[in-house]
């Protein structure tokens, strides 16, 4: 895990020093050629949250969204983010998935400088006994997937 963006990350979010040069990209990514799933969040305090989706098992077609930052709790979730990074699996790290199998990543990114960690998109994989991800970074994760599928946007809903 590269520490000095990590550092960077949680001082700017404690300190509340956001804005676009500080953000997080929400990605899962897999499935079998006609059950594809892409679907992205780019998360920042200014922009809000702007998402792509493509399931192939809905439509043919990707999906753009626009979320305004006043709509979500930017701050909340960032914070959430940053008490629960430690519990990723970076991605110099192995991910133990199954072929066209879902795969999640999260990137922080501060000024410019990025660090990527990978996770096990379903909830029940995710938290077994030999990896726990922390309850902070979990209830992240599921709304950064709510989110990502169109789901409910609503300011402090988790």
């Amino acid at each position: 895990m590269e520490q000095r963006t990590v550092r960077a990350f949680a001082a700017r979010v404690q300190s509340n020093e956001l804005g676009p040069s500080v953000q997080v990209r929400y990605r899962i990514s897999g499935g079998m050629p006609s059950q594809r799933v892409d679907c992205k969040v780019t998360m920042d305090s200014v922009g809000g949250a702007r998402v792509s989706r493509f399931d192939a098992r809905v439509s043919d077609q990707v999906e753009h969204e626009l979320i305004p930052p006043e709509i979500l709790d930017v701050p909340a979730l960032l914070e959430a983010v940053s008490r629960g990074l430690y519990s990723l699996t970076s991605v110099d790290e192995r991910v133990n998935q199954l072929p066209d199998g879902l795969v999640g990543s999260l990137t922080i990114v501060v000024d410019g400088e990025e660090e990527s960690f990978h996770f096990l998109p379903e909830q029940e994989q995710r938290n077994v006994e030999d990896r726990t991800i922390a309850p902070s970074m979990d209830d992240a994760l599921q709304r950064f997937w709510n989110i990502a599928r169109g789901g409910t946007h609503e300011k402090g809903r988790s």
